[in-house]
């Protein structure tokens, strides 16, 4: 599998998570949920080309902690750019 962009816009314990290619969510949820973080069922943008889905993180999880989670899967390439 090559890489896909993910954007975050985190606020207080939860964040919305923006993903290129709604084929890559599966993937993205179940590296969130090994780590106790839930999300909610992905749902297709306009175009059909991302996704959007949120992830709600347990309060010993910092916004920062999520980004450098979520930075290192492998297939992921971290966006600056806000969801």
């Amino acid at each position: 599998m090559g890489k896909f962009r993910v954007w975050l816009r985190s606020s207080g314990t939860d964040c919305k998570v923006r993903v290129e290619g709604i084929q890559n969510a599966p993937l993205l949820r179940e590296r969130l949920r090994a780590k106790g973080i839930s999300s909610s069922e992905p749902i297709q943008l306009a175009g059909g080309k991302q996704c959007i889905f949120h992830a709600s993180y347990p309060a010993h999880v910092t916004e920062e902690g999520m980004q450098v989670y979520v930075s290192q899967i492998p297939e992921v390439e971290l966006m600056l750019d806000p969801a």
